[in-house]
């Protein structure tokens, strides 16, 4: 877990909603950012890649988003919180079962 998930002691608690694109590799380490792979998430891969470093190449990480908690979310996951909270303003091809950046602004 992270410091972020204090739903218990957060002074906003209430509907949860999706913040922003984020990453996820297999050590759990999440990078996030207006979209997935934009130009601020490729610079903070490229900060944090060392050349022998294999966990963060883009075929391995799972996209997805993260809640204002913090907390990863799948895209599937990220549509039903998305729908929850009413944050779809527009739909795009293929977000029959998936967020993708597009359905938020």
């Amino acid at each position: 877990m992270n410091e972020c998930t204090d739903y218990e002691n957060d002074p906003f608690k209430g509907t949860r909603r999706v913040v922003c694109a984020a990453i996820q590799n297999s050590d759990g380490e999440i990078i996030c950012s207006a979209r997935h792979f934009d130009s601020l998430m490729r610079y903070q891969l490229e900060r944090r890649i060392d050349t022998d470093d294999e966990r963060w190449p883009k075929s391995k990480v799972e996209q997805g988003f993260i809640d204002q908690w913090c907390n990863f979310l799948t895209r599937e996951d990220a549509l039903i919180v998305a729908k929850a909270a009413n944050q779809i303003v527009r739909r795009c091809g293929g977000d029959t079962h998936q967020l993708f950046s597009e359905n938020l602004y």
